[in-house]
């Protein structure tokens, strides 16, 4: 059980804003006085001079608090609560592991912003009052807190049953059955854009159900006569998304194309790949097995728990987290 009073998270609150900034103050002071002497060799419990006067820390603490007030104290139990859990989970974060980190954030931020371009980097940090380092640290400072945090989620992580399951069709198919199919598509005027992409004005051009049909019926008989199925593909299908991998279909889910198309799906065999004429919300097709795979749930089941026990959080599993952190702790306010 945590207990934090108000005077004693008042307190943190000021000495963390406190240290985070005395760097760049001194350096600032430092640049504007031209002083000879290093922010170093200031007085213990000293940021600055300035004109012969001492800017303490306890004062600047008092000057951050009375302007940012608790804006960052859910923050900072946040912190306080993780660092806690850790402990008690025996999970520690090296420094080598929290540089790794802060220069990933760095060369993201170089390749985003500044076309990996530091000196333009440096340049906005500059107009900031701060310097590369100071940066760094408080990036080091995040990467500390957000690695220890996602270790302690991923250590605690309960995994289901169903979550096995889900992940497990997820890749290896309905029932542990994999269909690898491509397919062709007549769209129709009236269907629904879907993967076909916006029609906009060529929409009109389309043909009527009736005449969709007639044409897949032509392309089903000569596919049946010997055609082959991906020139067909890049001759008539409209839809844009496959045509372009010539009409595959690597990993097949229930209703992509509707209840018909399922149907269709599941009748087909390695003895008889190519469906008939297939009605969709999205016009007609035809469809042609490829590959089926069957994968038994009981054989990836190690597999599959590793791989769930091991995934980086997610932004809902982490708020999860510390919401239970908080609600085991006593915080007052």
């Amino acid at each position: 059980m945590n207990l934090f009073s108000v005077r004693s998270i008042k307190a943190v609150v000021m000495v963390v804003a406190a240290l985070s900034l005395e760097t760049s103050l001194a350096r600032g002071q430092e640049k504007k006085e031209g002083a000879q002497e290093s922010a170093r060799s200031l007085p213990a419990g000293v940021l600055a001079r300035v004109g012969g006067k001492d800017v303490t820390f306890q004062e600047y603490s008092q000057y951050l608090y009375s302007i940012y007030g608790k804006t960052k104290l859910n923050d900072l139990i946040d912190r306080i609560l993780i660092e806690e859990e850790a402990r008690r989970l025996g999970i520690a974060v090296t420094p080598e592991e929290v540089e790794k980190e802060v220069q990933a954030q760095i060369e993201k931020t170089l390749r985003g912003l500044y076309q990996g371009d530091q000196a333009k980097l440096e340049a906005n940090l500059k107009q900031r009052s701060m310097t590369l380092d100071d940066h760094k640290e408080k990036l080091r400072q995040e990467a500390a807190y957000s690695l220890l945090r996602d270790a302690a989620v991923i250590k605690t992580r309960a995994v289901s049953e169903a979550d096995l399951k889900q992940q497990f069709e997820k890749v290896y198919g309905e029932g542990g059955v994999r269909l690898e199919l491509r397919h062709l598509l007549i769209a129709t005027r009236d269907a629904k854009a879907g993967g076909t992409g916006d029609k906009g004005d060529a929409g009109a051009n389309l043909p009527s159900d009736q005449e969709a049909r007639e044409k897949a019926e032509k392309i089903l008989k000569e596919l049946r006569g010997g055609a082959d199925f991906i020139q067909m593909v890049k001759t008539y299908s409209d839809d844009i998304l496959t045509k372009r991998n010539d009409g595959r279909i690597p990993i097949y889910y229930k209703n992509y194309y509707g209840e018909e198309f399922h149907q269709a799906v599941l009748g087909l065999t390695e003895e008889s790949r190519l469906s008939g004429v297939v009605k969709s919300p999205r016009g007609f097709h035809i469809v042609y097995l490829v590959r089926r795979e069957k994968t038994n749930f009981e054989d990836k089941k190690a597999e599959v728990l590793e791989f769930l026990k091991t995934q980086p959080p997610a932004t809902r599993e982490r708020q999860e987290f510390l919401k239970a952190l908080r609600a085991k702790a006593k915080i007052e306010q």
